[in-house]
Parts: structure tokens; C-alpha cells; sequence
């Protein structure tokens, strides 16, 4: 084949690609993403907002996953502000570890092994709630199924930052799919944390050194959560537990919680940080194996009753250390651009009671991503 043909060749497959535009495109996946898309499609209207992800969209999906993840009094005062009609259940029992065959509390004399990551969150006092009622789309099974149905099923390849060069569809951002779709937009929700959005963004000239660091910053290692249903209870514990992975290595814990389920069954929602690098499907499987070895020495009960698994890894895990001021001063880098859900900066402080750096230091987790969730809306 000659050189010209094959150049041919090249120019006929890039002309390939298609593109669709939409003004609004939401990408992600969680509670926060679903429920930031149905507030964008009560505005603007189903025609000017699309949602982005390779994941079925359902209540199992984006339900909040592992132990509680509203904790720290910060937090939960927030809670109380943005939902003062909510009631909001603190639990007085602190968390507890398992070493010398017994759980102790953390807040006793004795010392656990190593807290990894972001696990120290879960020491702190946590409160319960009723998730639906901060996001009503988790008890939608016909919005849910609707959105399922049109979601844009499709994996990225790339991200990049055009110039909009059309009045009546001015794209500011291209998401590249594999597929050779080109997806368009005027404003981009990225709801799958900044780092991945760095790691997709093709003009990083256009970007500062310290709009770089940030997304480096939220660095987070991946989440294995592994919930089990009894047919009945295995215990009557009701505090957060610790159950190391290893008593002779550094490698963090098991994190779980029971809770009470209808007919007489019991739920048991655990989870551990896993090292990226490490993930495969046989390390994995080897820590699963690990935690019911666990749960079968101290709970004596595991062994005769059946259970249901439900396995998932999720590929980052909240950051405790994300710097609100500094992406403040940084967001004007990329106009168009809202980052939301897990990791996702503070902007609007005027939703806060508090200064930025208290807000940084302590609203963490679910209530970080709500306050990020409502301050878009009320922006909109």
C-alpha cells in the first residue's frame, strides 16, 4: 500500500468520528450526579440535559454505600441546616476495634493498629438519617428506570476544551468516547472527582501548575465494599467496627456496620481502602476471604447462617484534605466546568456557617457532597 493511500486511509477514519451537542451533560454516576441531573432536567427540560455514565442507573447503583458516612459534629450540623425539617439520629456508642478477641473502643486506654488513608473518619460520632429524603430520587423507580433508558452509555477516551465556534450550540468542553462518538457541551458536572478529570484532560497547557496539583492532591486509594444479608442476626452490635486485615502488617481494616432489615433479616455493610495498584480480581477475592475469616472467629453465629453477598469496587474514596480556598482561586481556569459528588471542592461558603478553612478541615464526605449539591442548584 502506498504512502497516499494510507494517509487516506488516516483522514477517512478521524472523519468517522460523530458528534452529538448538548448543553448541559453530567458526568457520573452516584446519588449526587443522578439527583444534580433530575434538577438540571426540571429546568432546563429533558431535551438540554444529558447524563454520562457505563453504569445502570438503579436504586442498588447509587445508593450510599459501606457504614454511615455522615460523621463529625461539622457535618452533621450542616445537615441540620440545609434539611431543618430532617430528623437527624445521633448514636451515642462510639467505634470500636477488634484486638485480644474482644472490641474496644477508641475511646479507651487501649490502642488500635494503624489508621490507613481515611479511616479515622470513621471514628468519629456519626448520625443516622433517611437518605431519601435529602435525595428523593433514591425512592423514584420510574425516574430512575427513565434515565436508565437515555443515559449516554458510553466509556471516555478523552476530555478537551474547545472554543465555541457556533452560536446556537457553543461547546466549551469534547468528550471523547471510544466508541468515535464526540460529545459536546456548554457546561460540564464532573462528578467522578477532579484527578480523573486531569487524567482525561487532553489541552493540560491550558491548565496552571497549581490547578494540577490540586487534582493531584485528591488522590485517594479505591474502595471495596462487600455487604452480606442474613437470613437472621448474627449480632446485636450497633457500633462502627474495626477488624484489622492484619495484626503483623500495616495493610488498614475491615470497616463495617449491622443494621436491622425487614423480616427478621440482618444487614452487614463492610468496606476497606485498597491500594490502586493492587486491585486485580485475585486481590480482591483474597481480601473477601479474609473478612469472612474474620467474621467467622469473632461472630459465632456466621458459620450456620446464610447469607447474600453483594461485592463492588469503586475506583477512588473521599480525600479529607481537599484545599476549598486554593480551587477557589483556580475555578476561573476552566469556566463551563463544575466538579460535583465525591471529592468535588466548596465554592459557595455562604452556604456555610463557617470560614473556608474550617469548612475544608471538617465537613467531610456525604455532607461535603450535599453542601457542593446545593450550592450548583442554587446557582442554576
Amino acid at each position: 500500500m502506498s504512502y497516499s493511500e494510507i494517509l487516506k486511509l488516516k483522514k477517512e477514519e478521524k472523519n468517522t468520528r460523530e458528534r452529538i451537542f448538548a448543553r448541559h451533560i453530567v458526568v457520573g454516576e452516584d446519588v449526587f450526579a443522578v439527583s444534580l441531573y433530575q434538577t438540571l432536567v426540571q429546568k432546563y427540560g429533558e431535551s438540554e440535559v444529558r447524563i454520562l455514565t457505563d453504569r445502570t442507573l438503579n436504586q442498588e447503583e447509587i445508593y450510599p454505600k459501606g457504614p454511615s458516612p455522615l460523621r463529625g459534629e461539622a457535618s452533621i450540623k450542616l445537615m441540620e441546616k440545609l434539611f431543618p425539617h430532617l430528623t437527624i439520629s445521633s448514636i451515642e456508642k462510639s467505634s470500636v476495634f477488634f484486638k485480644d478477641m474482644e472490641f474496644k473502643p477508641f475511646s479507651g486506654r487501649a490502642k488500635s493498629e494503624k489508621l490507613l488513608w481515611s479511616e479515622d473518619f470513621f471514628v468519629a460520632p456519626r448520625a443516622i438519617i433517611d437518605w431519601s429524603a435529602v435525595c428523593p430520587v433514591l425512592n423514584d423507580q420510574e425516574a430512575l428506570q427513565k434515565m436508565d433508558q437515555v443515559r449516554l452509555n458510553y466509556l471516555l477516551s478523552g476530555i478537551k476544551k474547545v472554543e465555541p465556534n457556533d452560536l446556537v450550540e457553543p461547546a466549551h468542553f469534547q468528550l471523547q468516547t471510544t466508541k468515535g462518538l464526540d460529545i459536546e457541551c456548554e457546561n460540564l458536572y464532573w462528578g467522578r472527582g477532579p484527578l480523573s478529570f486531569l487524567d482525561l484532560f487532553q489541552n493540560k497547557e491550558l491548565l496552571s501548575d497549581q490547578f494540577i496539583e490540586f487534582c493531584e492532591h485528591t488522590r485517594t486509594p479505591s474502595t471495596l465494599h462487600m455487604k452480606f444479608e442474613f437470613e437472621t442476626p448474627i449480632t446485636d452490635m450497633t457500633e462502627t467496627i474495626f477488624i484489622p486485615l492484619s495484626y503483623t502488617h500495616e495493610w488498614g481494616h475491615f470497616i463495617g456496620e449491622f443494621t436491622e432489615a425487614s423480616e427478621g433479616k440482618q444487614i452487614a455493610e463492610f468496606m476497606c481502602f485498597v491500594d490502586p495498584e493492587h486491585n486485580d480480581e485475585e486481590e480482591l477475592s483474597k481480601k473477601v476471604r479474609m473478612l469472612k475469616k474474620s467474621l467467622e472467629k469473632i461472630f459465632e453465629k456466621f458459620n450456620g447462617t446464610k447469607y447474600v453477598e453483594f461485592i463492588s469496587l469503586i475506583d477512588s474514596s473521599p480525600s479529607l484534605t481537599i484545599d476549598d480556598t486554593a480551587y477557589g482561586q483556580l475555578a476561573s481556569e476552566l469556566d463551563h466546568l463544575k466538579m460535583v459528588a465525591t471529592n468535588a471542592p466548596l465554592i459557595n461558603f455562604d452556604i456555610l456557617d463557617t470560614e473556608a478553612e474550617i469548612a475544608s478541615s471538617e465537613i467531610q464526605f456525604f455532607a461535603r457532597s450535599m453542601a457542593n449539591m446545593r450550592s450548583i442548584e442554587a446557582s442554576l
